[in-house]
């Protein structure tokens, strides 16, 4: 297969990673003089993680690259910071659930393309999902509540939680992962708005940097039940 056809960008692709790239730089930068920070490696880690979700969005299987190696090195920053919790959640989940994601969709790999077959959950599995997301944000943030040292617990929770569950959707190739994404970015979007009150630049650049992963989350619902409804024409040719 041609590294062409596995890593080939649209015009799209590239305005949003200049877009992203733009944001990282000035995200690393403004934030250089308030702690003791990595600007190399967290803008590495950034475009890894900005690589994953343009390519996951595509469909390519090549995602689970970047976001395996993004996801080590963002492990990295949070252990120099002292973020124990972040480093845990990036070492412990993030991590290997990229692995999980490239065995489960080398199953489902459209023949001779590095793009899968997407496929919608049935309504049983929606509901068992919602139910039990619902369950953990809400005791996530009661936690959150009675340490009573975050500002923002029920939009705080909801981002964490829904994060890992659209993570866990992806590595199974669901579209309805697209979804859960659009309801975090919308989430991320208002909890930094009310954080940039404060006049943060960094707060400010990361509630930008939000909405461009809300477009990106847009183009990849639009773009996987395009490719869902491909593959099923391609089936139905095959019988007929």
């Amino acid at each position: 297969m041609k590294l062409t056809k596995i890593f080939n960008l649209n015009a799209w692709d590239i305005f949003l990673i200049g877009g992203f790239t733009a944001i990282s730089v000035i995200l690393e930068l403004t934030g250089i003089r308030d702690s003791e920070q990595l600007p190399i490696l967290g803008f590495i880690a950034g475009l890894f993680s900005i690589l994953c979700s343009i390519y996951g969005a595509k469909g390519n299987i090549v995602n689970f690259f970047f976001g395996f190696v993004g996801s080590l090195l963002t492990a990295f920053i949070a252990y120099k910071q002292h973020l124990w919790s972040n480093c845990a959640i990036y070492l412990l989940f993030n991590a290997p659930i990229q692995i999980v994601g490239l065995v489960q969709w080398k199953k489902r790999l459209r023949n001779n393309t590095p793009s899968i077959s997407p496929r919608w959950m049935s309504w049983k599995q929606r509901s068992v999902t919602t139910l039990a997301t619902i369950a953990v944000i809400a005791a996530v943030a009661a936690v959150l509540a009675i340490m009573n040292k975050d500002p923002q617990p029920i939009m705080d929770s909801t981002t964490t939680v829904l994060v890992i569950v659209a993570q866990i959707m992806l590595s199974f190739a669901f579209i309805d992962l697209w979804i859960v994404w659009i309801i975090c970015n919308a989430c991320n979007i208002i909890m930094w708005g009310i954080a940039s009150r404060t006049g943060d630049s960094n707060a400010i650049l990361t509630m930008v940097r939000s909405c461009f992963f809300m477009m990106n989350t847009i183009y990849g619902i639009i773009n996987w039940i395009r490719l869902e409804k491909s593959n099923r024409k391609e089936n139905t040719d095959v019988l007929s």
